[in-house]
């Protein structure tokens, strides 16, 4: 008898509690209906340091514009996140990008964007297919357009949520200081 009176007494703390925690917890369940997990993780293509790796994989992995990793936010339909490249590294001011891009038909349709006085541009343009490989789960890139190798023509990439370096990436001094130099050439000329 005793414990359903105190029952009782907490019973106006347990409604409070209840909203709220009621918000978050709409949230994560929102959350886990909404995420497309075969997309959201980090993404490498360097298959060198995996012993069970196919030989196929290991072949183009050594494609130009490799290694690629990829840290992807797929969320009801929209993908947001970045991409480390070595071909942006070779060919482009940064190695790491931001990464954008929607998902139709169980296919992501990505662009890797940076942004050029204050606007968004497309550097490339890809497709990422999600399979089932010998080892869990895999994302096959195929390049769709690029003016130059910024990302290989094709990759397998496997998840490895410690692929994305800590740092923002290689800064590449040559073609900042060929930027520098054309832009100060034409406002020379102006």
């Amino acid at each position: 008898m005793v414990a359903v009176f105190l029952g009782f007494l907490e019973l106006p703390e347990k409604i409070n509690k209840f909203f709220e925690q009621a918000p978050t917890a709409m949230k994560n369940v929102g959350d886990a209906f909404n995420r497309d997990t075969r997309f959201t993780g980090t993404w490498t293509s360097d298959w060198e340091t995996d012993i069970t790796a196919p030989l196929e994989y290991l072949d183009k992995s050594r494609f130009e514009g490799e290694p690629v990793v990829l840290r992807i936010d797929a969320y009801a339909g929209k993908v947001t996140g970045e991409i480390n490249s070595a071909g942006l590294g070779k060919r482009w001011v940064f190695s790491r990008l931001i990464l954008d891009g929607i998902i139709t038909g169980g296919v992501m349709h990505g662009v890797v964007v940076d942004i050029v006085d204050r606007k968004p541009m497309a550097l490339a343009r890809f497709d990422l297919t999600p399979a089932v490989g010998a080892e869990g789960p895999e994302l096959r890139l195929s390049a769709v357009e690029q003016p130059v190798p910024f990302l290989p023509m094709e990759a397998h990439f496997r998840r490895d949520e410690t692929a994305m370096p800590a740092d923002l990436g290689n800064l590449n001094l040559e073609i900042l200081k060929s930027a520098v130099a054309k832009a100060r050439q034409s406002r020379t000329s102006e």
